[in-house]
């Protein structure tokens, strides 16, 4: 598709759109399904952000292959879609609820009723951490969300905040496979929304083989001094059904669209990386040094993309999220006038208060002043919503983290 110019509203969702369609299930899942026909019967769970969407495309292709199945799809409030064959449970993001608590109870159950000869098909996408919990005796729901909401605060980054979430759950961790009966098999098809894509950290890993997370999870919250014990964990000798997985889409599929739709609009691209984790403002600042050093005196259009997983750590009392606290935090940075900008997290939300991310052109950052005041509070909404260009859009029923874009035009 073509992309406009000036970078505008119209011109931003367009391409988020194109971005964040070559990672949507129906064009990254489908190649992956497996021949139900192989199976005495195949039951599906999916679970996460992009769930209600991957349950309709894999409703779709049992049915075009007349396989029976049934299904259980859990998703967050508000991202339900009709699917035949499919019971729908809603519940909470990024903390769990009570609703998360049934739907754990029911995905076990599930679970536990695969046979010998049975498939157990799990599409997972990212926020299934929260959606489907089953805390571990003598956790209570209140305490997980207790930790969950303190560590979030405190800048813990994914991989940090799910292994925590691991050491207190029966079906994180391998909990999910443990409950299938042996001689059954268990494949896994996941939209990857965490860096390195590593199957034990998306949606806290409920069918990957087991590990150990108990020492670990004990080190993070002695890090971000969060007073609570880490329960012992009640090994099993269980023997493990059939199991395999497989990541359908990730950001790497989104950076690659995005770099090829930048490209096809005259800029060259450069990539600063797909796995960035740390601090938003601070990831922001090594960023400006690295656009402003390699765009001085350059003679082309210059594209510079990444993706990954930033934190913030929360001081203020202001709305936002890790995107719009980057697009902040280089704008602050970075010599007005020069540069467009764009960040936005591909699930279509980011952080608190609604919005996906931001955006920014020249003149727009030409007219703004007081960024130290709005991140001094972490209101990076309230910085964005004032200068009108906050970026608002639907559930994108999928999830593959970050995208951020900064554009440098000659003569802009």
């Amino acid at each position: 598709m073509t992309l406009e110019e000036p970078f505008e509203l119209k011109y931003w969702q367009a391409f988020y759109q194109s971005v964040t369609a070559s990672v949507h299930p129906e064009n990254c899942l489908p190649h992956y399904l497996p021949d139900g026909q192989h199976f005495e019967k195949t039951k599906i769970l999916s679970v996460g952000k992009a769930a209600s969407a991957m349950a309709i495309v894999a409703a779709r292709y049992f049915e075009a292959q007349n396989t029976a199945f049934s299904g259980l799809c859990i998703c967050p409030y508000g991202h339900a879609k009709a699917c035949d064959g499919f019971e729908q449970i809603e519940a909470n993001h990024p903390t769990p609820d009570q609703n998360s608590i049934k739907a754990g109870e029911r995905a076990l159950a599930m679970a536990g009723s695969i046979e010998p000869g049975e498939l157990f098909l799990v599409l997972m996408s990212g926020g299934a951490s929260s959606l489907m919990c089953a805390p571990v005796p003598r956790v209570t729901l209140a305490e997980k969300q207790d930790v969950t909401e303190r560590l979030m605060l405190s800048g813990a980054s994914i991989a940090e905040l799910n292994t925590v979430r691991q050491a207190f759950s029966r079906i994180k961790n391998g909990g999910l496979l443990k409950a299938v009966n042996a001689g059954a098999q268990v494949l896994t098809l996941a939209i990857s929304d965490v860096v390195s894509d590593d199957p034990s950290l998306i949606g806290s890993g409920p069918s990957v083989e087991p590990r150990s997370v108990e020492d670990k999870a004990r080190d993070i919250l002695i890090k971000f001094n969060i007073g609570f014990e880490v329960p012992r964990c009640e090994d099993t000798n269980k023997l493990l059904a059939g199991n395999s997985y497989q990541i359908v889409g990730s950001s790497s599929t989104a950076l690659e669209t995005a770099a090829l739709l930048l490209e096809g609009q005259g800029y060259d691209v450069i990539n600063l990386g797909g796995d960035i984790e740390g601090e938003a403002r601070d990831v922001a600042a090594f960023h400006s040094t690295e656009i402003e050093l390699r765009s001085t005196d350059a003679a082309q259009k210059l594209a510079f993309i990444s993706g990954g997983e930033l934190t913030v750590t929360v001081k203020g009392t202001g709305k936002g999220g890790p995107n719009q606290e980057y697009l902040l935090a280089l704008m602050r940075s970075l010599k007005p006038g020069l540069f467009a900008g764009f960040a936005a997290d591909t699930d279509g939300r980011d952080g608190s208060g609604g919005a996906a991310g931001a955006f920014f052109n020249s003149q727009l950052h030409r007219g703004c002043h007081d960024f130290d005041t709005y991140l001094r509070d972490n209101n990076s909404l309230g910085f964005f919503g004032r200068l009108g260009s906050s970026f608002i859009t639907e559930p994108t029923q999928t999830n593959v983290n970050d995208i951020r874009v900064t554009l440098y035009v000659p003569g802009l």
